[in-house]
């Protein structure tokens, strides 16, 4: 039983306080280990879900540009003679051989030979071959989703990161990291447990026309901090509250009455503007990057997406120039990411708030993180307006300048490079066009570039790259195209230029000069090889084609 002198002490109001008061702290202890913790695993999980979705795009950029590169080949070697002639005869010696010229190629005749292989796993392109007004077969090329995909792709995300990548096919593993057949589904972000592993994963459609085929990015889960450091946490808030508790208590115990609070001083946060503090879609993060090249929008989305991927309070762009902080910031404590704008003023760089508790351990790598992403896309804005600015098109001719065409060889010989593809370069120049522009107005004169840029125009395929080079010469890039494909290509020209009609000071002639990949080993060498054979054409009299004969690539070692 509880004595008298005990019961008044339990009834003192002074020891009541105290009691509320140890109750108080200790429950305010636990909801903050609570908090933080919850807090921690809900900006890893952003993070993680962040990255997923930029490695969604790199995978899916990767594999376009694959399904690009095999629909162009389809589509160049249906236009090829010897491709038309082994099809319509059903030769399978030749058939054969131009198969095994062009791997992941299948050549099907309409009798029913076929030649070739594909991949067992990837996205298939078939052009029907047309020759007399009747089918005479089909050249199927594939883009494979193989260990050769997979290795591009990791090559193309950020360093050290240790997220893995599959290809599913109807809900089930077909290709990748994971083992055969598994089953897995993750239009969303969400946690998969795989082989005893716990991973978060997300996947997205590779190409509209096989929406079977979804590519699933995966990143290894982590022990959550509240797991990890719970004993330690609630050690240290127990000893906080104890350390409040007997704060308190020595100062009730002494009489003492608690110091007023200021009501002059107010808690102010720094404001953040309102679009700053727009929720931005996880998902939809990287099309925003992508869809958008003006840098304030760029910047802003990032922005967006720091802040809520480190719990920061808030956060601004500072320019090149500003102070370092503004009035009621503190430079010790936010977090500053540069940026590589490359403005004129120099780079502005990312200033974000610290929420109340102090940022975590990974919020500077997550922000340099999304900074790194945020970089790629300001310099493809950067390119962007700087294309746009200077133009791809000759005013006059409507064709592709000497810049673009440039850009777009080197791009065509890389492409061609990598995939084991013929590439073809045919330089062109009216014959005696200076004389006739002298005997002619300008305007007349005008009028004959403009004839031959439409000639070039009908006789040029959707992939190929016609261009004014300057004054009267002109470049036509031929993709998929060896030299005798080249070659009659520049025939159909010169017959179309014969039966042009209504030319002023009449008939129009032009010499060629046709250079070809893999016979040169570099871009730059293709167009010099290919201007020497225009040189030759010129002086060889004129209304001439002269095919580049320079020593071809020695054969590679078996």
């Amino acid at each position: 039983m509880l004595t008298e002198p005990r019961l008044r002490t339990l009834q003192n109001p002074r020891a009541q306080r105290i009691a509320a008061l140890i109750l108080i702290s200790l429950g305010a202890a636990f909801a903050l280990l609570w908090l933080v913790g919850r807090t921690l695993d809900q900006g890893r999980t952003t993070a993680s879900n962040s990255q997923l979705v930029a490695d969604l795009q790199v995978a899916r950029s990767t594999f376009e540009s694959d399904v690009a590169v095999a629909t162009r080949k389809a589509v160049a070697l249906a236009h090829m003679p010897r491709v038309e002639t082994a099809l319509s005869s059903g030769d399978t010696v030749a058939l054969q051989a131009l198969a095994t010229a062009h791997p992941d190629t299948l050549l099907i005749s309409a009798g029913g030979g076929q030649r070739g292989s594909l991949a067992p796993l990837g996205v298939r392109r078939i052009v029907e071959v047309v020759s007399g007004g009747r089918t005479i077969g089909r050249v199927v090329t594939d883009a494979p989703l193989d260990s050769t995909f997979f290795s591009r792709v990791r090559e193309n995300l950020p360093t050290g990161t240790h997220d893995v990548l599959v290809v599913t096919d109807g809900g089930r593993v077909a290709a990748g990291a994971l083992p055969a057949g598994v089953t897995l589904s993750a239009p969303s972000p969400r946690d998969v447990h795989i082989g005893g592993h716990t991973y978060r994963a997300l996947s997205s459609p590779l190409v509209s026309d096989r929406p079977e085929l979804r590519i699933v990015a995966l990143s290894p889960g982590a022990t959550s901090f509240v797991s990890a450091w719970r004993l330690p946490l609630a050690v240290l808030a127990t000893m906080v509250a104890l350390g409040v508790l007997l704060i308190a208590t020595s100062g009730l115990l002494r009489g003492r009455k608690p110091t007023p609070r200021l009501s002059h001083v107010v808690d102010e946060p720094i404001a953040v503007p309102a679009e700053q503090r727009e929720e931005v879609s996880v998902e939809s993060l990287a099309e925003k990057l992508a869809e958008t090249y003006d840098l304030e929008t760029l910047l802003h989305t990032i922005l967006n997406a720091a802040i809520k991927a480190t719990g920061a309070q808030g956060g601004r762009v500072a320019r090149a120039g500003e102070p370092g902080s503004r009035a009621g910031e503190s430079g010790d404590e936010m977090l500053r990411v540069p940026l590589e704008t490359d403005e004129p003023g120099g780079n502005s760089s990312l200033l974000l708030y610290p929420p109340p508790t102090g940022f975590n351990a990974d919020a500077a790598e997550i922000a340099r993180w999304l900074a790194a992403n945020a970089n790629t896309a300001i310099k493809d804005a950067r390119f962007h307006r700087v294309a746009q600015e200077s133009g791809a098109n000759d005013e006059l001719t409507g064709l592709a300048n000497r810049r673009h065409f440039t850009s777009m060889l080197e791009q065509e010989f890389a492409r061609a490079e990598r995939a084991a593809a013929p590439l073809s370069l045919v330089l062109s120049d009216l014959d005696d066009f200076k004389a006739a522009s002298a005997r002619l107005a300008s305007r007349s004169s005008d009028k004959l570039l403009k004839a031959y840029a439409a000639v070039l125009q009908r006789c040029s395929r959707e992939i190929d790259v016609a261009a004014r080079i300057g004054g009267e010469k002109f470049g036509l890039l031929l993709p998929q195209t060896d030299e005798e494909g080249a070659r009659q290509v520049v025939e159909r020209l010169r017959s179309e230029l014969q039966s042009e009609q209504g030319l002023p000071g009449g008939p129009l002639t032009a010499s060629f000069g046709i250079a070809s990949y893999p016979r040169t080993p570099s871009a730059e060498e293709l167009l010099i090889r290919a201007d020497a054979a225009l040189r030759r054409a010129k002086e060889g009299g004129k209304d001439q084609i002269v095919v580049d004969d320079g020593p071809k690539p020695p054969a590679a070692s078996a």
